[in-house]
């Protein structure tokens, strides 16, 4: 099985903290910073005849590791998969969850 296309794109926010509180609660505004607000796209993946050899169990969990490996965007951590077969030989794949491998954008320098 091969990656023929990936298309998956990391979309960033900003959360601001407004630092009005009633209460008076903390001195000041919490420091701003950057997330992942949502992940589109897809990944195409060619099954070939070969990869059936094992079984349907066998196959998807290769198909898994093989998008953990070569297709979670960068500033990701944990990925849980939408696999949609197109055809006996092409499954397109989309991100239904993830978990940020950290705050903050991967190119900002630290502070």
């Amino acid at each position: 099985m091969r990656i023929t296309a990936n298309t998956l794109k990391v979309h960033w926010a900003r959360w601001d903290d407004p630092g009005d509180y009633p209460s008076g609660a903390g001195g000041a505004p919490l420091p701003s910073h950057h997330y992942v607000e949502d992940v589109t796209g897809e990944v195409q993946v060619v099954i070939e005849p070969r990869d059936y050899d094992h079984g349907t169990e066998a196959m998807i969990e290769a198909l898994i590791d093989l998008l953990n490996k070569h297709a979670v965007p960068e500033g990701i951590m944990r990925v849980q998969w939408d696999i949609q077969h197109v055809n006996p030989c092409m499954v397109s794949v989309t991100v239904k969850d993830f978990v940020t491998a950290k705050v903050g954008k991967p190119d900002e320098s630290e502070n």
